[in-house]
């Protein structure tokens, strides 16, 4: 089985994705769960693997951490609408 991506390179992969837009953009984390889903990264089969019996995948929670930690280091903020919209500065 193929190792799953980590914090730190959906980190990297998600600096890439807010390049494409001009600050002040505002967009929700289901924008990024969509743009990743409809093949704007490759997954592996460990980025597949469900992580609870719930059934949600690997990438899909450590792309929450990274957002968060995104957050925390200042390059996205929250807008103040909700806790799924971020801005970028």
């Amino acid at each position: 089985m193929s190792e799953a991506k980590d914090v730190a390179a959906w980190k990297s992969i998600l600096r890439q994705w807010i390049k494409r837009f001009p600050s002040g953009t505002i967009f929700r984390s289901k924008d990024v769960f969509s743009w990743v889903a409809d093949g704007g990264v490759d997954l592996n089969s460990g980025d597949l693997k469900p992580i609870n019996n719930a059934g949600r995948e690997t990438w899909r929670h450590r792309v929450s951490r990274a957002l968060k930690q995104l957050h925390g280091t200042r390059e996205l903020s929250h807008p103040g609408i909700s806790s799924h919209a971020w801005r970028i500065p």
